[in-house]
């Protein structure tokens, strides 16, 4: 549920990417993610140094950590090329939020 915001909004950067026709940047960003999640995973996991033994919940917020890391890469890039108008990126999530919301809450239903 933390991670929920910052995997959308990578989510939806990386499928605006696609949509204009660049089907590289969203795979870079994939890469970086999958990266620091494979290094931070098992520290998480098992604890070392400062980082406390977790348990699989390590992988969870390894797992977040490496979507945050990957969306402020991908905003970055957004802002140097300035690919994506912001303006209708505001007005899609205006739309987009209820219905996300709405399924969040569906699927959260299920689990219980």
């Amino acid at each position: 549920m933390i991670g929920f915001p910052f995997v959308f909004y990578y989510t939806f950067i990386s499928a605006s990417l696609i949509a204009i026709g660049d089907t590289v940047r969203p795979l870079i960003f994939l890469i970086i993610s999958s990266a620091i999640n494979l290094i931070l995973a098992p520290f998480m996991i098992k604890g070392i140094g400062i980082i406390p033994d977790m348990g699989v919940e390590g992988t969870a917020y390894a797992t977040v950590f490496a979507q945050i890391i990957s969306m402020i890469v991908s905003m970055i890039y957004l802002k140097i090329k300035n690919t994506v108008d912001f303006n209708i990126t505001k007005l899609i999530i205006k739309i987009w939020l209820p219905f996300t919301i709405m399924q969040l809450i569906s699927s959260i239903r299920i689990l219980w």
